[in-house]
C-alpha cells in the first residue's frame, strides 16, 4: 500500500522533485473519525514531541515544508491563531516533511512560529498520517482522535472556527 501511494504522488502533476503535491488552493476541512496514528519525536526546541501525552488537549497537526509557498503564505496564520489561544488546552505540533534544518530553522523565526516544530526526514510521520500533499492539517480532539483534516493554506476565521468548535465539545 505504501508504495502506491508514494507512486501516486510521484505521477501527479503539480509536485516536486520529491514527490509531494503542493496544496495551494484552499480545501475543504473533511471529517474524519479515527484514532491519531502515534508518534515520539525530538523538536527543534530539544523538548519531546510525544502524542499520546496529549490526551486531553485539543491538537492541531501541521504538515509543511520550508520551501512550500502556500505553507509560506499561512505560517502567519498559524503563527497569530496560536498565540491566540494561550490558557485553552490547545497545542500546535507543526510537522516539516524532507527538510534540512537550516532551512526549517530559517523559516520558523521568519515567521515567528513559537510552537514546537518536529523535522520528519524520513517522511515516517507524514505516511503514516496518510499525507500526499502539505501544506495539510490534522485537528486531533481531546480523546486522540482525528477529527478533521483540511488540505491546502487555512485563513485564520476557518482555522480559529474549528479550534473553538473543538473546544466547546
Amino acid at each position: 500500500m505504501l508504495v502506491i501511494v508514494l507512486w501516486l504522488g510521484l505521477v501527479r502533476s503539480g509536485i516536486n522533485d520529491i514527490g509531494l503535491i503542493v496544496n495551494d488552493t484552499p480545501g475543504e476541512i473533511t471529517s474524519l473519525a479515527r484514532p491519531a496514528p502515534l508518534f515520539s519525536a525530538k523538536a527543534l526546541d530539544g523538548t519531546v514531541i510525544d502524542i499520546s501525552q496529549m490526551k486531553g488537549k485539543v491538537l492541531m497537526i501541521d504538515f509543511w515544508s520550508s520551501w512550500c509557498k502556500p505553507c509560506e503564505s499561512e505560517a502567519p496564520i498559524l503563527s497569530r491563531t496560536f498565540s491566540k489561544y494561550p490558557h485553552e488546552d490547545i497545542a500546535f505540533v507543526g510537522i516539516a516533511i524532507w527538510d534540512k534544518t537550516d532551512d526549517v530553522e530559517e523559516f520558523l523565526d521568519k515567521f515567528d512560529s513559537t510552537y514546537p516544530t518536529v523535522i520528519d526526514k524520513t517522511g515516517v510521520i507524514a505516511i503514516r498520517y496518510g499525507v500526499i500533499g502539505i501544506p495539510e492539517k490534522y485537528f486531533i480532539d481531546r480523546n486522540g482522535s482525528i477529527v478533521a483534516k483540511y488540505i491546502g493554506p487555512i485563513n485564520e476565521d476557518t482555522l480559529k472556527q474549528v479550534l473553538d468548535s473543538m473546544i466547546q465539545n
